[in-house]
């Protein structure tokens, strides 16, 4: 069976528990057991049926993220279709938004499409956009006109797709492979080992890593977006940047909470504050519990890329997740520490306000180029035999054939954002 059916499959059995199961339902543990089985046959049938790593990767990276955030609404946060809210305690309204403490269905409706639509609503709110339970350091919205949102979110897409065109048509497979390779990942133990072109390489390859998975998740979310806005399914508040802004990733700690996708947050926040407080029994408030939902965190979020990795054809052995999101963890809890002792130092011997910016995007800069390599190096292995792992279906670089096929598909989507201006008359 194809794998997008076995994603579509959670995606049907989360809306069912969420709307139809009371919180405390052992359907929920029945529903878990089959998301779980699901992911698991989805992961081994992504590169078979996907071919190109980051296709696979998407399929089987979005059946993870469905697996875990089912984890978390139905029996970690336990949402309640009667309460319009979760009951477990572990999730919090945020003081931040505005707004009641439920979340319903519009009135008048038949309790069973009352039901459908709050399943539906939760199943697909990774966010919580406009709830009382939105996540921490959403950006605002930047164009809450109709016109003014599906104008910009079309240009955010075309942009993307020409910007992944670029990187992937940048590809040389002779340097991938004498640069880029596994026995590469290492750093602090090459030191003597590493020459100025690898060292160049190896900064330019984070960085288009960094852009590449940008235009990506976020060309993929501007293209549900448009689809939604434009069909008036949703209002543009409800979709607001998907990254934060890049002059807040002065520090570890400000790239991951802040400049980078917050999609997952409350699902490895609910793991964390569990493990930590309902397993361990450990109190609040405290040190080590504190930076223990830190490295629970970012395990658990190197258990979901290395579930991905399999799914794109990467072997545990070979697999960079673990490693690298446990090295976030460590770094970040080395910044607060070193932070910690420069709050302590006089007025007189600390750096001004844009000098201190300027020492941590070096920080960050210099951190992510050691590290990165460990989780992006394994996934390049079709890029470096010199195989099309483009993830863009058409290029611009390619046949005329092929450039038009490319045209075809940025016109599809200024057509949709045409239609939706007409449909809601702005």
């Amino acid at each position: 069976m194809h794998p997008i059916v076995y994603l579509f499959a959670e995606i049907a059995i989360t809306v069912f528990v969420i709307g139809f199961t009371p919180p405390n339902s052992l359907f929920r543990l029945v529903g878990l057991l089959a998301v779980a089985f699901c992911v698991f046959q989805c992961i081994p049938l992504c590169m078979p049926y996907m071919i190109r790593t980051p296709w696979a990767a998407l399929v089987g990276g979005y059946s993870v993220t469905y697996a875990y955030h089912y984890l978390d609404v139905a029996l970690l946060s336990r949402w309640s279709f009667e309460q319009g809210a979760p009951v477990s305690g572990l999730t919090k309204p945020s003081t931040d938004v505005k707004g009641s403490q439920a979340i319903s269905a519009p009135s008048g409706r038949n309790p069973i499409i009352q039901q459908l639509l709050f399943g539906l609503k939760i199943t697909f709110s990774w966010r919580f956009i406009d709830t009382p339970y939105q996540i921490k350091n959403v950006p605002p919205v930047i164009a809450k006109n109709r016109k003014d949102f599906l104008l910009r979110t079309f240009v955010t897409i075309a942009i993307s797709y020409v910007v992944l065109d670029i990187i992937s048509s940048s590809n040389d497979s002779a340097i991938a492979s004498k640069f880029l390779g596994l026995d590469k990942v290492p750093f602090l133990t090459r030191l003597n080992q590493i020459s100025a072109e690898e060292l160049v390489i190896r900064a330019f390859t984070v960085l288009a890593a960094g852009i590449g998975l940008n235009c990506v998740q976020g060309g993929i979310y501007h293209v549900f977006a448009l689809l939604a806005v434009s069909s008036g399914i949703s209002e543009p508040s409800e979709w607001p940047p998907f990254y934060g802004s890049v002059r807040a990733a002065y520090s570890l700690r400000a790239f991951w909470n802040i400049f980078w996708h917050q999609t997952n947050a409350r699902k490895f926040s609910s793991i964390s504050h569990y493990t930590v407080h309902n397993v361990l029994m450990l109190p609040r408030g405290t040190t080590i519990a504190r930076y223990l939902r830190v490295v629970a965190a970012f395990m658990s979020s190197g258990i979901m890329h290395l579930l991905d990795d399999l799914s794109s054809g990467v072997s545990v052995h070979d697999s960079g997740a673990m490693r690298f999101f446990v090295a976030q963890a460590l770094g970040m809890i080395i910044e607060d520490s070193i932070t910690r002792v420069y709050g302590s130092l006089p007025k007189r011997a600390k750096l001004s306000r844009l000098l201190e910016r300027v020492v941590g995007f070096i920080w960050v800069a210099l951190f992510l180029t050691w590290s990165v390599p460990a989780y992006m190096y394994p996934m390049m292995w079709r890029g470096n035999l010199g195989l099309n792992d483009s993830t863009i279906p058409f290029s611009f670089f390619g046949s005329n054939a092929e450039r038009l096929q490319a045209l075809a598909c940025l016109a599809a989507a200024g057509l949709v954002s045409l239609s939706g201006i007409r449909l809601m008359g702005v």
